[in-house]
């Protein structure tokens, strides 16, 4: 048995001195220094000590040392106005994983789960990592409930592992209507499977119909491990269609999207990704008004063409949910090359650089903050199309302002930066799951044609940042999430200042 103590002298009730004795093996005493939340000069605390011990059972869990015992005895000196606080740290032996049991699966076959425990027979066992593997098996979509249970064995440094799953409905359809100033009228339906056939492949088929602005339909297949390795494949198929506004003239233009992409995404470790795709699209833009062909032809050297292009991105995403984050953050950089070479009509290079955090404040609430940059540029004697700019504005960017008309140039930019800061609070929960949020949120950004137009004022010239506030809801649907924001634009040149947007989906 390895026993370590710490010996912390208060004077009047203030630490004064600190020694760290020999004899422990596993944490260092650097380590130990660092968890230990009462320090030279401070008042002594009850709740610092508890927090230190269970910090530290924290750490040596994580190590394989679940038996270890952490004793905290206190020596009040009161002629001296000075508390002795003793910490007897005993490690015990190392324990290790033995059989890892699923159970409670019903339509799932149990490889689905099994890949998701980052913990193997024959490991040292660490409580990290059962949290992690807890959360990976969660954000699969369709798992209600687990529960980790540890039994022991015959060895007494080995425990074995149950993981009692509850399943959730994995394949649904859902159908709605909804409004928003700018598509007014929108018809809904979606049918999503998230577990087909047991093996954790993903299908979702959607359709959404504006009677002002919009018409798309959807379908995208994933398959999380290809052959059962540890790399992903996703295919979509897509035709989308939109009105678009130019400048200050309403529907100015008809825009139609149909492709496809490929994507292979392989695995570097449990918060790194990588992917590597293949996207054919053609896009017409047709019933252009009179009074903007022009400035559109001037603008861009395409009003429809094939953009063919090879794309690649890098995600570091160690948030605790991916439906609904409260802690961690998400790191992309992404870079995609449209090329004639490929088959395509356009050329360009594009890159987008973004930064998500979520930091967990007290109870559910969380404050989440985005920060998104990107750029453009055309080759081989091109221009950019419009279609290929960067928008800012709307329900996506920055709230309070109309989609591509208020913010930048009327056609466009090739460099855009975004920032989105969220507070989010829980209105309503059920079964430990929040359905209905609130939130307050603050966006900033802008668009410009190029770096030497980057203005970071505040203003509203075209070369200038806009910002905006405002607040809403989210609403968890079984499968997307319904966003109400409305936005106040702070930075508006003339108009009502409020806009109310109808969003599906996340901002970030």
């Amino acid at each position: 048995m390895l026993t370590k103590n710490l010996t912390f002298f208060k004077f009047n009730y203030l630490t004064n001195f600190f020694v760290l004795h020999s004899g422990n093996f596993a944490v260092e005493d650097k380590e130990i220094g660092k968890i230990i939340k009462f320090k030279k000069g401070q008042v002594f605390s009850q709740h610092k000590v508890v927090e230190t011990v269970q910090d530290i059972h924290a750490v040596y869990n994580d190590k394989g040392y679940l038996n270890a015992v952490i004793n905290s005895d206190f020596n009040k000196r009161a002629a001296e106005s000075v508390v002795d606080v003793n910490l007897s740290i005993q490690e015990n032996s190392i324990v290790y994983v033995g059989d890892i049991y699923i159970d409670g699966l019903v339509s799932t076959k149990d490889k689905v789960i099994r890949r998701e425990v980052l913990l193997k027979p024959g490991d040292l066992f660490s409580f990290k990592k059962l949290r992690r593997s807890i959360e990976k098996i969660y954000n699969l979509g369709f798992i209600e409930s687990v529960e980790p249970q540890l039994m022991t064995t015959d060895a007494s440094d080995v425990l074995d592992l149950s993981l009692a799953i509850a399943e959730s409905e994995s394949g649904m359809i859902l159908a709605g209507v909804g409004y928003s100033s700018v598509d007014r009228l929108i018809g809904l339906l979606q049918l999503r499977h998230m577990n087909l056939f047991g093996l954790g492949q993903t299908l979702n088929l959607s359709g959404d119909l504006g009677e002002r602005k919009r018409q798309s339909y959807q379908m995208d297949w994933t398959e999380p491990r290809i052959f059962d390795r540890n790399a992903s494949l996703t295919a979509s198929l897509f035709d989308i269609m939109r009105n678009r506004d130019y400048a200050h003239v309403t529907d100015a233009y008809r825009e139609r999207r149909k492709g496809l992409v490929a994507e292979v995404g392989p695995r570097l470790s449990d918060y790194v990704n990588l992917s590597f795709g293949y996207k054919i699209e053609n896009v017409r833009l047709f019933d252009i008004k009179d009074e903007v062909k022009k400035k559109i032809k001037e603008k861009s050297d395409l009003s429809k063409g094939r953009t063919t292009s090879v794309f690649a991105r890098c995600v570091y995403d160690s948030t605790d949910c991916v439906f609904e984050p409260s802690r961690g953050n998400r790191q992309l950089l992404s870079l995609q090359l449209a090329s004639n070479k490929l088959g395509g009509d356009v050329n360009f290079v594009r890159g987008i650089a973004r930064s998500t955090l979520f930091f967990s404040t007290f109870w559910k609430f969380v404050l989440s903050v985005n920060m998104e940059a990107g750029v453009i540029t055309a080759y081989g004697g091109q221009k950019v199309p419009i279609y290929e700019k960067f928008y800012v504005g709307g329900g996506d960017t920055i709230r309070g302002y109309n989609e591509k008309t208020e913010i930048g140039h009327e056609s466009g930019g090739k460099v855009k930066g975004v920032v989105n800061v969220e507070y989010k609070f829980p209105i309503f929960a059920e079964k430990k799951r929040t359905i209905l949020q609130g939130v307050i949120f603050y966006d900033i950004g802008g668009v410009w044609e190029n770096f030497r137009d980057v203005n970071l004022t505040l203003g509203d010239g075209h070369k200038n940042l806009r910002s905006g506030v405002g607040f809403g809801v989210r609403l968890a649907t079984p499968l997307f999430p319904i966003r109400l924001d409305w936005g106040y634009g702070l930075n508006r040149k003339k108009g009502d200042p409020w806009r109310f947007y109808f969003t599906i989906g996340n901002v970030f």
